[in-house]
């Protein structure tokens, strides 16, 4: 059977607002950068530390530890893209095995996806360790799929389901195809290097679907 691994931010919640926002507070208030919210856009999916270098950021732990102290006070307003939940409880009827992998620290993301109400639908959550200072998204997806062999579910046949070219990075060194998903903030360069690249909830669903073999599952639903 084949199993599919997810993205979080970006993908299945539409995190980047309160990601951007915390990124903005903490280089406005820490070194007086002020480039404004939209500016940081195109670090929703890396690691912090990966993006906290490539601001120029030389104490990365602190800046860390005050990203994550401004975020947590927001996080609650993360809200589900529409028309995930129901696509996930449909894949999940089909017993397909589900998992997260994400550079979220594991326990928030653990915390928002049971908050999300979506927590049923996956077999694992792997997330970065607190204490990780260069963690990868490979090593994420890695993480996942030991976590799910290790409780004898095969991982030949896995897919990963992103927005970013992180995922599909991360993915590659698997040999793992990805799907990005267009609501992301993917810029089309990233796109174009995507296995498959999903429009709408909807079309995810399906390209899923067939991808598990059970294509004809929609005209039973």
């Amino acid at each position: 059977m084949s199993v599919i691994l997810f993205d979080f931010d970006g993908t299945l919640a539409d995190s980047g607002p309160i990601i951007t926002r915390s990124l903005d507070w903490v280089m406005r208030t820490y070194s007086g950068i002020d480039n404004g919210p939209d500016f940081y856009k195109k670090y929703v999916g890396p690691p912090l530390p990966q993006t906290f270098a490539e601001l120029g950021v030389t104490d990365i732990p602190e800046y860390t530890r005050l990203y994550r102290s401004h975020y947590i006070k927001l996080m609650g307003q993360t809200k589900l893209f529409p028309g995930i939940a129901p696509m996930l409880e449909r894949l999940g009827a089909t017993g397909v095995p589900l998992a997260i992998a994400t550079s979220k620290r594991e326990d928030t993301a653990v915390d928002l996806i049971t908050q999300l109400g979506i927590a049923q639908y996956f077999t694992v959550i792997c997330g970065s360790d607190p204490c990780e200072e260069n963690g990868t998204k490979a090593d994420r997806i890695r993480e996942a799929l030991d976590q799910l062999t290790s409780q004898g579910i095969a991982t030949s046949e896995a897919l990963m389901v992103g927005d970013r070219i992180f995922d599909i990075e991360g993915a590659r060194t698997h040999t793992i195809p990805t799907i990005l998903v267009r609501w992301g903030d993917a810029p089309q360069e990233e796109l174009a290097q995507a296995w498959r690249v999903a429009e709408s909830v909807d079309e995810l669903e399906e390209m899923l679907l067939e991808f598990s073999g059970f294509a004809a599952w929609n005209t039973m639903r």
